[in-house]
């Protein structure tokens, strides 16, 4: 049957055939689809939408407004954040970490493996060494140093100020004392 004009159907309608719709089509109510559903253009919704199983996307999708995910999210690809990220639980990171810019870490920093730092380092605070530790290079400490155990220069010494020794001495070689 065709319909040359407008149609309105006031009651329940079955249609157990094909539909075709050459214009807009218009629901006024709530509409039940129970067999799959191809839409071959774009589908704009109003208002909030509830999908109540999986979704899968094929192409790109752009969400504009903020948007809050209330389980797992698992990426497969490679992933850009463009602005701040927060992380309010915690952050397991399996493979390796690559940081371009400053980090700035609030609370404790434990690191279990080795570590190798290419560049200056700046501690704020109390500096502690639980192992045994190597410098490389000059070493500078500009303010006083402590040594509770036994200390071992391997090499020269050059005292610049007064030298106060409080305990026994023992020199087991030459003692050279100019001036």
């Amino acid at each position: 049957q065709t319909v040359a004009g407008n149609q309105l159907v006031s009651g329940s309608s079955t249609i157990t055939g094909n539909q075709s719709v050459g214009g807009n089509f218009a629901v006024a109510g709530a509409t039940t689809l129970n067999g799959a559903t191809s839409i071959n253009n774009s589908l704009t919704v109003a208002g909030a939408t509830n999908l109540q199983n999986n979704l899968s996307v094929a192409g790109s999708t752009t969400l504009n407004g903020a948007t809050t995910i209330n389980n797992s999210l698992t990426v497969n690809g490679a992933s850009t954040f463009n602005g701040n990220q927060t992380v309010n639980g915690n952050q397991s990171v399996a493979g390796n970490q690559a940081i371009g810019g400053n980090q700035t870490v609030a609370g404790n920093q434990l690191v279990s493996g080795s570590s190798t730092i290419t560049g200056n380092q700046s501690v704020g605070g109390n500096f502690a060494v639980a192992g045994a530790t190597t410098l490389n290079g000059a070493t500078s400490i500009n303010n006083s140093l402590t040594v509770a155990g036994a200390t071992n220069l391997q090499n020269n010494l050059s005292v610049a100020g007064t030298t106060t020794l409080n305990g026994a001495t023992t020199i087991n070689n030459s003692l050279t004392v100019n001036g």
